[in-house]
């Protein structure tokens, strides 16, 4: 009885230790991407909409709704204050750095302007 609970023990943390790596970025970890070549992209407007068990926003800008997903590696600010999910709210003015990776874009980092203002930066 202790070998098969030492085996399926084994089993499932052998498993749950594979997965660490690759589960930030749809199955490609963040170094793993940069060293593909992904380069960051940004995009500023207004959240539209938030789902928070689906972990992605969709951001209006000016070239249309853009569906952006986050993750435990986003950095999410206002101001020089680190923010959390919970703080992404329909109708923030944000600036959003995102990689293109496989089909989806990843939220590297999401600012929330202060004062509802959208801001450029580079």
């Amino acid at each position: 009885m202790k070998k098969v609970l030492v085996i399926f023990l084994t089993l499932v943390l052998t498993l749950s230790l594979s997965g660490l790596g690759t589960m930030a970025i749809g199955g490609m970890g963040m170094e793993k991407a940069r060293s593909e070549g992904i380069i960051t992209k940004q995009i500023v407007g207004e959240i539209k909409a938030v789902d928070l068990n689906e972990k992605y926003i969709v951001v209006k800008s000016d070239k249309g709704d853009f569906t952006v997903t986050f993750g435990y590696q986003t950095i999410i600010k206002k101001g020089a204050d680190m923010k959390t999910p919970v703080d992404l709210k329909i109708g923030n003015k944000v600036t959003v750095r995102y990689m293109a990776v496989e089909d989806r874009n990843v939220a590297r980092s999401i600012i929330i302007n202060p004062e509802g203002t959208p801001r450029e930066t580079k």
